[in-house]
């Protein structure tokens, strides 16, 4: 397990040394009209995110999901009712992400909810407030026009997650 997170939090890393700039800008520019007339100037400017920087800033909350879990699997002695709740998710979300499944990532949360055991619905409750502050920072860091993209980066971190922390379970 440790050695899963440290290979996480060190492709983290590498990955930063590679991502370049935070958004890029496109900017294209249409003259209308003539000369009798007049010309008109429609100048539109397209913000781009870089997808490097936003699967960075997702990693830190993968790194927690993982950590998360793994602290709720050891909380209930490795319950297998909480276990299998953890792989009914992680294969929900997975459905979720690849298009399969028609839940939303708030449907999954309610069925591992669900399972009533308090240090699993504690540690949840914290990833979930963990989740939301970071992306009303994301959405800060580069705008709201592409929260969507931030979602899925921060859904796919939890998958990811997950399954690192489910390995052998």
């Amino acid at each position: 397990m440790k050695s899963k997170l440290l290979s996480v939090l060190l492709g983290a890393s590498l990955l930063a040394g590679l991502s370049g700039c935070m958004t890029r800008k496109v900017t294209s520019t249409n003259v209308t009209g003539d000369a009798v007339t007049g010309f008109t100037t429609n100048t539109v400017t397209i913000t781009q995110v870089n997808t490097n920087n936003l699967i960075l800033d997702s990693a830190v909350f993968q790194g927690a999901v993982a950590i998360g879990v793994t602290a709720a699997i050891s909380a209930t002695h490795q319950d297998p009712g909480v276990i299998s709740a953890l792989k009914n998710a992680q294969t929900a979300l997975d459905g979720v992400l690849n298009g399969s499944n028609p839940e939303t990532t708030a449907q999954v949360l309610t069925m591992l909810k669900a399972n009533g055991n308090p240090a699993l619905v504690q540690e949840i409750n914290s990833l979930i407030a963990s989740a939301s502050a970071l992306e009303q920072d994301l959405l800060v860091k580069y705008g709201a026009g592409v929260a969507g993209q931030i979602t899925t980066a921060l859904a796919r971190a939890a998958d990811a997650g997950l399954v690192v922390a489910l390995e052998g379970h």
